[in-house]
């Protein structure tokens, strides 16, 4: 049996990282169930490939939204994930369960598991209690963060090995619940499969109808009402230009969004669209000029490491972003467009910048590009494929075994 199991309290196959691993490992010849959350109006089981199997065990998303909502999801999704994963368990036999947080505390639903010497893989997204209060910058949020310290310690402890997004995450989590020597850092960066290089991009002077992009998660801590804030400046400058913005949203920020942009009147220039696949982003990309990545400084963005300007910098679209400390030490001036936090004229001054200066985007695409050659998507991967070999005991299966594998299925 070469079945592993990753619990997500997210939707599949939309968050990045999730999918990545799952096709890596599924690429080396294991057999994947994810359990996790429905988008909408998605089976409650789904085949991707011949080796991997996303289990909704929730019949609907409520949204997290509100920290009520959010602790609401968590409990259920906890309760459903580990019933479901005790029945898939008796047929499957894991040979290792990865928990990927928020929330990080649902790796004791692995508790039966690890009695029986299971493996059990923590991977931390995010820092929860950083993000507590930057998502929910009240009075309960930093009530609860001394209790959200505690789970992580208890989760961090409980868990076999432990795998994070950037340095900072890293040094914060060694300082705080566990020891280095526990944690594998795996950045967030594109896989370039799907986000291949595309060389075909044309830099020319662009004078009229810019075509500025924003894709990722749409919430208050990424900073969309400020690219929009700056937009009526953009206009001025190049007319008819447009944002498309692609994502999951915040319900209550999509409101303030769409009444931000109706009282500007840019209805015709910046577009809230859904989400998209990976393969249905790379397409747009392609048909854009600059990417946008506005994100608030604060503690917890500070630690973050943005996915999507690792698959902007492999795929060859100029970024224009927010300076913060983990995406400065990765990407420096030459490779991104750095503008002020929270400043929409200098935003609407460095795509205007950006703009006219053809030269300059395509010497900042090649920088972006060259910038992660040494931790590119195929080198963390590799990295991570490495890790789950170790803790199973398993090797990975030869990729033409595989081809035999799956004519013998299909035959």
């Amino acid at each position: 049996m070469r079945n592993i199991c990753m619990i997500s309290q997210s939707p599949y196959p939309f968050d990045p990282r999730v999918r990545r691993q799952a096709e890596k490992l599924a690429s080396a010849g294991f057999e994947v169930d994810i359990l996790c959350l429905p988008l909408e109006d998605e089976p409650e089981t789904e085949k991707f490939g011949e080796r991997i199997t996303a289990y909704r065990v929730l019949k609907k998303n409520t949204g997290q939204e509100s920290i009520k909502k959010y602790l609401w999801v968590s409990a259920t999704f906890f309760i459903s994930g580990f019933l479901k994963l005790q029945k898939l368990n008796r047929i499957r036999k894991y040979r290792l369960i990865q928990i990927h947080n928020m929330p990080e505390v649902h790796v004791f639903t692995t508790v039966l598991q690890k009695m029986k010497g299971i493996p059990v893989l923590l991977d931390i997204h995010d820092l929860t209690p950083e993000l507590l209060t930057s998502k929910w910058n009240n009075l309960f949020s930093r009530v609860v963060k001394p209790l959200t310290i505690f789970f992580e310690k208890i989760s961090c402890r409980f868990s076999d090995h432990i795998i994070t997004v950037t340095e900072g995450c890293k040094e914060i989590l060694a300082n705080r619940s566990t020891t280095a020597d526990k944690i594998t850092l795996i950045l967030n960066t594109a896989n370039t499969s799907t986000f291949p290089l595309f060389k075909e991009r044309i830099f020319k002077n662009i004078s009229k109808h810019a075509k500025l992009l924003y894709h990722g998660t749409v919430a208050e801590r990424f900073g969309l009402h400020i690219i929009i804030d700056a937009m009526p400046l953009v206009l001025q400058r190049i007319p008819d230009s447009v944002l498309h913005v692609y994502g999951k949203y915040d319900a209550d920020y999509k409101l303030f969004l769409e009444q931000k942009i109706s009282e500007l009147k840019l209805e015709n220039n910046v577009f809230l669209e859904g989400a998209r696949t990976h393969e249905e982003l790379y397409e747009i990309m392609k048909d854009s000029d600059i990417e946008v990545v506005p994100y608030l400084n604060n503690e917890y963005m500070n630690l973050s490491l943005s996915t999507k300007v690792f698959e902007c910098a492999a795929s060859g679209l100029p970024i224009i972003a927010t300076r913060l400390k983990t995406l400065g030490e990765t990407f420096d001036n030459k490779a991104v467009k750095y503008v002020n936090d929270g400043d929409p004229v200098d935003f609407s001054d460095k795509i205007v910048e950006m703009c006219s200066n053809p030269f300059e985007r395509e010497q900042m695409v090649l920088n972006a590009y060259n910038a992660i050659t040494r931790i590119s998507g195929d080198v963390m991967e590799e990295r991570y494929l490495n890790l789950v070999e170790k803790m199973t005991g398993l090797l990975r299966i030869k990729p033409e075994v595989i081809a035999v594998e799956n004519m013998s299925i299909n035959g």
